[in-house]
């Protein structure tokens, strides 16, 4: 019969006519034959399988073989041997497809043989050095497929990393059909690389993490590998979406920080996952490109992102006419178009494709053109809204957009927001630069955590104010006050760490509002009143805790309304508490009485430095009755008047003429008060009508302090710091529909309402009231009027007349007389003050005033156009009084007292200012910043601190007074323990991070085949030698070539 089948293969015979005799000679394999004939048979068809001239060959000498050895099993057992399936692995043959169709056929056949195992595991040995010789899509493919059904025979244990990098690394060679003539083939093409994937999909099921890792290695080696001898690894594709999503996060971290992967390297890479999105089953492709396009944008690597978005935009665009992609192609589109928002370059780029894209999408008219067009529609109306001003290019996008809905101007930015590349994370680290040199001034910055410039500012000026500070690392370590706690190791930090700039972030987590949205620019004048507030709140719970509990004193705060600590604007929630507060009137009287008297309870650490009193009178121009009552503050908010003093609606703001009720407009504050309301409600018992006409004056008091905010010129007259405050203590008319109901009276009178300082702070802090909201406009503006604000300011404060009350037994002394049945204090005609000691001055402040004499000491700056953008930064000193400069202040003030004049020109601490700008400290000067707006117009003044300058104060020497050191306390240990813990990390970081750089340094002048291998792999050796040449499945030679596949991999 092998006689026979030697002729067939010779003859010239027609191919029907072979076919036929090949068949025949299939047929007579079912009888009984000798041993020496089945196997001349087997032998002969073995060889037209896989040498074979043409496809008769192949197909018919399949069918004698199969045939044969299926009814001939004990001859065929000892035919198909150890050495025929080496020689087979082995060797080159004509038809490696259809040799590897022998073996799975053979396999099938001895499955139930002694051999099989031992053949399975010749192939298991084998397989990688056979995948690595036969770099061919269908032999790949259909190994694949037969490990699939055999699994015996895939590499196990040490052996099966290597047996997937080689895989993935043939996977990367392939090359899918290209030209009109073989584009019936990609079908098929695909269907052999799905295979493939299918197997390694497998293998990493039943692998543990760092068999998977290896793998992802050899994917990323491959990607960014810059040998384009092979092509772009294409069919890398089809493994995406079995990689674990669970490790996604993490591969990505590791490579965008890894320092050996090159910007050059991480674009052919990013390039080639672009190209990925035109594979048939990319599923998970953009999941994981959107991964990679935020991680380098968190590492602000824009170079890449900038260049990949280029250099591939209109290619993607095109993708969305392929259904198949259309839906990871629109994602990316997102990414990349969306976070490219400095330029409208990569939208110009697909600008002209629009028209055609929409419509080849709405011919196609199904279910996923319809989705991807509205996608679309709503990108390209964003990305209009971007880039702006090109009418001529986007008017043939608004003709082929028309008929789907325009988003709102709202969600276009929250979208716009949500893609930007320059977003900003809270940073968990601890340090800005590892290796950043200290500022020459000595000064510690604090770290930018993602638009926090808001606290940073605030708290290097609270820093500076030196009193505060000392008090600060004075007090005890108390855990019902964790802020307080939290805000002395930051003043420990910025003391004595030996960083440039520290990082904030466990006090931001503990002092940051919980409606301030991390990552947002946030209002500073609104943070440092809520800091200051919870700093009293938390004192003050933990004094109520060492007190008698049965003890009926109350500790009210300043800020006492509860609205306080949940409101997200706290002047607004005061203009609330303003407005109610006549119905509790008496009761607050009553506490603030308790206060004055109660002698044993200690001041809280805010209170004692930033509290001061101001004192409402409403006085009836009828009878000439008046109330009053005191009010605590941390901070006053002034506001800025109109220029012409004349107000939106016409009434004159002279006197304090307010604006009629029915025509007032809310303005609300960003964090602050606008205009006086904080202050001004004294007014006496009300009825119900009252009190409704109460409120409505509190809102025309807002419309009254803001008026003329929409002017950004600020009117041609320039302002003063004391043009603000005369404006916040001058006397307000209460008429029309504003009248004061008066008690005495009983009735609606005209009315004047005053404001007097009673109890000046040590450190005065006052917010200029640059921000509003209006109501009419549903817009936020900004004033940019300058603001001279002077080195020495004389604030005009009057005695505590509620306080000589309650200090004096004599009651001929005392001004006021309280009243039981209204719960309030009237003014007794003709006052005696028995502590005035000044006499009436040109100046105009009558007897009972005193002028307490501050020195500036902090200024926060606003960069920007509204309070939710911009910049914040802070100029400050430091505030201790010097004994050079205070020897000469109450010469100064006699001599002004005598002139009328102030003494806005002395200075009486040491003119030595430093700029705290985030992680930046540098020297500043006086005049470099006090005339800034003049130079920035959007850098204007909002919140100045000054500090009290006083004979009596404890003065130093110019040195001691700017030197933290030499007057703050010793630290306390466990703020000494953190601080030398932290400063011999960052002594560890110098050392590691120079070592880094020395390694880098000496790496850059090597091959790359060195610098980038990791050693966390290369410590594990290999397979053993017999697993193929050259020993681990990696020996040389083969289909693969001379490729380098040591690219650099990421780390975790």
């Amino acid at each position: 019969m092998e006689q026979i089948l030697r002729g067939v293969l010779a003859s010239d015979k027609p191919e029907p006519l072979k076919r036929a005799l090949f068949n025949m000679i299939a047929e007579k394999g079912k009888l009984v034959q000798q041993v020496g004939s089945i196997s001349e048979v087997l032998n002969i068809s073995m060889h037209c399988v896989i040498d074979g001239k043409t496809q008769v060959e192949y197909e018919e000498g399949l069918k004698i073989y199969i045939s044969w050895a299926r009814h001939n099993r004990a001859t065929f057992e000892h035919f198909f041997t150890k050495e025929v399936l080496l020689s087979l692995l082995s060797g080159q043959y004509q038809n490696s497809g259809a040799l590897v169709d022998l073996i799975h056929e053979s396999m099938r056949i001895l499955q139930a043989s002694p051999s099989f195992m031992h053949l399975s595991q010749i192939i298991a040995v084998k397989g990688a050095s056979f995948v690595r010789e036969h770099p061919d899509a269908e032999v790949v493919g259909k190994f694949a497929k037969f490990l699939l059904e055999f699994r015996n025979c895939i590499p196990q244990g040490e052996a099966s990393r290597p047996f997937c990098e080689t895989l993935i690394t043939a996977l990367g060679m392939l090359q899918p059909p290209d030209g009109a003539g073989e584009l019936q083939k990609l079908p098929e093409f695909v269907h052999h690389v799905e295979e493939v994937a299918s197997l390694l999909k497998h293998i990493w099921d039943n692998s543990d993490t760092d068999t998977i890792v290896r793998c992802l290695q050899t994917v990323f080696r491959l990607i960014s590998c810059t040998d384009e001898v092979f092509g772009p690894p294409f069919c890398l594709a089809s493994l995406v979406e079995h990689i674990p999503k669970d490790m996604r996060k993490t591969v990505v971290k590791s490579v965008v920080t890894d320092p050996r992967i090159n910007d050059t390297m991480m674009t052919i890479a990013l390039t080639r996952m672009l190209d990925w999105l035109r594979w048939p089953k990319s599923d998970g492709v953009d999941e994981w490109l959107g991964s990679f396009l935020q991680g380098l944008a968190s590492v602000h690597k824009y170079t890449i992102l900038i260049k990949i978005t280029e250099e591939n935009i209109d290619m993607v665009f095109r993708l969305l006419q392929f259904r198949f992609a259309r839906q990871g192609v629109i994602r990316v589109l997102y990414s990349l178009l969306l976070g490219y928002q400095h330029s409208p370059d990569a939208f110009h780029k697909i600008v002209n494709d629009v028209p055609t894209v929409i419509a080849h999408l709405g011919t196609e008219n199904s279910p996923s053109s319809k989705n991807c067009l509205e996608q679309l529609s709503h990108m390209l109306h964003c990305l209009m809204y971007l880039h702006a001003g090109f009418p001529e290019l986007y008017d043939p996008v608004l003709e082929a957009v028309k008929g789907f809905p325009r988003p709102s101007s709202d969600v276009i930015k929250q979208r716009l927001s949500e893609y930007r590349w320059g977003v900003q994370q809270e940073s968990t680290t601890g340090v800005l630069s590892k290796i950043t040199r200290k500022s020459e001034t000595g000064k510690v910055g604090l770290v930018n955590l993602g638009n926090t410039c808001y606290m940073n500012s605030v708290i290097q000026a609270l820093y500076m104010c030196d009193g505060f500070r000392q008090a600060l690392l004075s007090s005890p370590a108390d855990p019902h006050c964790p802020l307080l706690v939290k805000m002395q190791y930051l003043a420990a930090f910025l003391g004595h760490s030996q960083r440039a700039a520290f990082s904030p972030t466990s006090f931001l987590k503990v002092s940051r509002p919980q409606w301030f949205i991390p990552g947002h620019q946030q209002d500073c004048a609104e943070f440092l009143h809520y800091l200051l507030d919870q700093l009293h709140e938390q004192e003050l719970t933990a004094l109520r805790r060492k007190r008698n509990p049965t003890s009926p004193v109350k500790l009210p705060s300043p800020m006492s309304s509860p609205e306080h600590s949940v409101e997200p604007n706290f002047y607004k929630s005061k203009l609330r508490s303003a407005q109610q507060e006549q119905s509790t009137r008496g009761q607050q009287h009553q506490r603030e009485i308790v206060i004055e008297t109660k002698d044993d309870v200690d001041p809280t650490l805010v209170g004692q430095t930033f509290g001061g009193k101001v004192m409402t009178t409403c006085r009836c121009l009828t009878c000439g009755h008046e109330s009053a009552r005191t009010e605590s503050f941390f901070d006053l908010p002034l506001a800025f008047p109109d220029g012409n003093k004349i107000s939106s609606h016409g009434s004159s703001l002279v006197g304090g003429k307010s604006t009629p009720a029915e025509k007032n407009v809310e303005m609300e504050q960003e964090g602050n008060t606008v205009g006086k309301v904080e202050h001004e409600t004294g007014e006496t018992k009300m009825d119900a009508a009252q009190v409704k006409e109460s409120k409505l004056e509190g809102l025309d008091t807002l419309s009254r302090s803001s008026a003329g905010l929409d002017n950004k010129d600020g009117g041609n007259d320039s302002l003063t710091l004391e043009n603000l405050l005369d404006y916040y203590l001058e006397p307000e008319k209460l008429e029309g529909d504003n009248k004061y109901y008066c008690d005495k009276c009983q009735g609606l009178q005209d009315g004047e309402r005053s404001i007097k300082i009673v109890h000046s702070p040590n450190f005065l802090i006052l917010t200029l009231l640059r921000f509003s909201y209006n109501i009419k406009t549903q817009s936020r503006s900004k004033l940019f009027n300058e603001v001279s604000y002077p080195k020495t300011l004389m604030l005009p404060v009057h005695r505590d007349e509620l306080k000589v009350k309650f200090t004096t037994d004599d009651p001929v002394q005392s001004p006021l007389k309280f009243d039981q049945q209204t719960h309030d204090y009237a003014v007794l005609d003709k006052p005696q003050h028995a502590f005035a000691q000044q006499t009436t001055t040109d100046s105009g402040f009558d007897d009972s005033t005193a002028l307490a004499t501050y020195a500036l000491c902090g200024v926060v700056i606003h960069s920007g156009a509204s309070s939710e953008c911009g910049h914040y930064y802070c100029y400050a000193r430091h505030s201790l009084p010097v004994t050079c400069l205070v020897d000469r202040m109450e010469t100064d003030q006699e001599t002004d007292q005598e002139t009328g004049n102030r003494c806005d020109d002395q200075d009486y601490l040491q003119d030595k200012w430093y700029l705290f700008n985030d992680s930046r400290v540098t020297y500043a000067s006086f005049d470099s910043f006090s005339n800034v707006t003049k130079r920035f117009s959007r850098d204007t003044a909002y919140v100045l601190i000054y500090k009290k300058i006083s004979s009596d104060d404890s003065i130093l020497n110019l040195d001691d007074s700017i030197n933290p050191a030499v007057v703050d306390p010793p630290l306390r240990k466990d703020l000494r323990d953190a601080v030398i813990q932290d400063n011999a990390k960052y002594l560890q970081e110098q050392e590691l991070e120079a070592r880094s750089q020395a390694v880098r340094r000496s790496l850059s002048t090597s091959p790359a085949r060195s610098w980038n291998r990791w050693s966390d792999f290369d410590d594990k050796g290999g397979p053993p030698g017999s697993c193929g040449p050259g020993g681990g499945g990696g020996g040389g030679g083969g289909g693969f070539g001379g490729i380098d596949l040591s690219g650099s991999r990421f780390v975790y």
